[in-house]
């Protein structure tokens, strides 16, 4: 990975969600600087994405100027202005690789009781038998 400019325009700022670390202005104007970016987080502790086609996963510190951008946008969404910011790989605090789930266990996870919406009182209760 190379170093990325990050450029958080206004239309990132107009559709973002305040206090949401998943679809802030900063998580939005990442997916814009690279479509091989994914899983991506934003706080004011830290920056973390994964790179699909490196299969590898990077956090980052906040920058203390996107901390201060990421703050007041959570207090006054209208008084936030467009800004930049770069994500260097050089930087990053971890680098670990991206988990790979078998699609067994995601099938075994999901049929347990209760991941469904189905109150786990009644996950297992048999059903009524109804007549022929």
């Amino acid at each position: 990975m190379e170093a990325v400019r990050v450029n958080v325009t206004q239309e990132c700022i107009d559709s973002a969600i305040q206090q949401d670390r998943h679809n802030c202005a900063v998580v939005i104007a990442v997916k814009y600087a690279n479509n091989d970016f994914e899983r991506i987080e934003a706080d004011q502790d830290q920056i973390v994405l994964s790179i699909r086609s490196e299969q590898l996963r990077y956090w980052w510190k906040t920058p203390a100027t996107v901390r201060k951008h990421i703050d007041q946008y959570d207090l006054d969404k209208a008084g936030l202005k467009p800004f930049m910011f770069t994500l260097d790989p050089e930087k990053a605090t971890k680098v670990k690789p991206v988990k790979q789930q078998s699609a067994t266990g995601l099938i075994k996870r999901a049929s347990r009781p209760g991941r469904s919406g189905v109150k786990k009182s009644t996950a297992h209760r048999p059903l009524p038998k109804v007549a022929a």
